[in-house]
């Protein structure tokens, strides 16, 4: 009974990235058709905007931020507990701050991002008062990225250092790391830059948090 109390505590945890993976997506889909270029690029001109506060299904798109929040909630559990497994030592010291920080300030970021669309969607305005909104969402989802950048390169240092997770996985964490930050450099000129990246991000979480409750299972 206590093993088996155990193993669900270690398998509930790693589960959460990938229910933070399939939130965060499943926000995109609902809010689907609502999107467009005047919800996110910088660089759209004011009609675009215009035509996105026309067209926006407003409760889709609160029921999918709403959505994405609950999976952003629980990536805060998936870093510490991979966080938890990398750091190989039951010390502590400077790197459990130096990691977690970003992960709880990416969180934070994307939450902050979340809360400009209010602004937006609940009072009528004209599209230059929502564009600052939205260019300032955009930014803050960009610097979030960055955040989460950092996280994935302190935990893909730290798991080659300890060898906790396959060398693999330390790799490529450090390469989507790497990728994330050059990528946010060049999104005001194009957005399509952190795609590759994000993406690869969202799928490095997904296969850890998999990986780790089959651990926890067997264990």
């Amino acid at each position: 009974m206590a093993e088996d109390a155990r193993s669900r505590s270690s398998r509930l945890p790693a589960l959460s990235g990938v229910a933070y993976v399939f939130l965060v997506f499943l926000g995109s889909a609902v809010i689907g058709g609502t999107s467009g270029a005047g919800r996110h690029s910088l660089d759209v001109a004011d009609s675009d905007v215009s035509d996105y506060l026309r067209d926006a299904d407003v409760t889709r798109v609160w029921v999918g931020e709403y959505v994405a929040v609950a999976g952003y909630a629980l990536f805060v559990l998936f870093a510490a507990y991979v966080w938890s497994v990398v750091r190989g030592s039951a010390e502590r010291d400077w790197r459990d701050g130096g990691v977690m920080g970003p992960a709880l300030i990416y969180v934070t970021l994307a939450l902050i991002g979340t809360a400009c669309l209010a602004p937006v969607l609940n009072r009528t305005g004209d599209a230059v008062d929502a564009a600052r909104f939205l260019d300032l969402r955009s930014a803050l989802f960009a610097i979030a990225f960055l955040f989460f950048a950092m996280w994935l390169v302190g935990v893909g240092v730290r798991s080659l250092q300890t060898r906790t997770l396959p060398i693999w996985l330390g790799w490529s964490a450090l390469v989507i790391g790497v990728l994330q930050f050059v990528g946010t450099g060049f999104a005001s000129l194009d957005p399509g830059f952190t795609g590759v990246p994000t993406f690869a991000g969202f799928l490095w979480v997904a296969i850890v948090s998999v990986l780790l409750a089959r651990r926890g299972q067997r264990s």
